[in-house]
C-alpha cells in the first residue's frame, strides 16, 4: 500500500526511504545524528510527560538502603578501583 501525501522527512531534511521491514514505523534515515537527534525529542516529551518521576522519593531509598547498610561503601570502592 503507497502512502498518499507528502513524503515523510527525517530531522536532516532528507526524504526518508523506508525499510522493507520497519514500514511506517521508520521515523529516521538511519545516521547517528538523526538517531540522537530523536532520542533527545523522545527523552524530552518523556520528562515533561512524567515530571514526578525522581522527586519525593527519598523514603524508599532510605528504607532500601537500611535494609542494604554496605551498599555505598562497596560502591565506593569498585568506582576507586577503576
Amino acid at each position: 500500500m503507497k502512502r498518499k501525501g507528502r513524503p515523510k522527512r527525517c530531522f536532516c531534511g532528507t526524504i526518508i526511504i523506508p525499510n522493507k521491514k520497519i514500514g511506517s514505523r521508520q521515523k529516521t534515515c538511519g545516521s547517528k545524528d538523526c538517531q540522537l537527534e530523536l532520542k533527545r525529542r523522545n527523552n524530552a516529551r518523556w520528562r515533561k510527560n512524567n515530571p514526578d518521576h525522581w522527586r519525593n522519593d527519598y523514603a524508599r531509598v532510605k528504607t532500601w538502603l537500611d535494609v542494604h547498610p554496605g551498599h555505598w561503601k562497596d560502591t565506593e570502592k569498585a568506582i576507586r578501583n577503576m
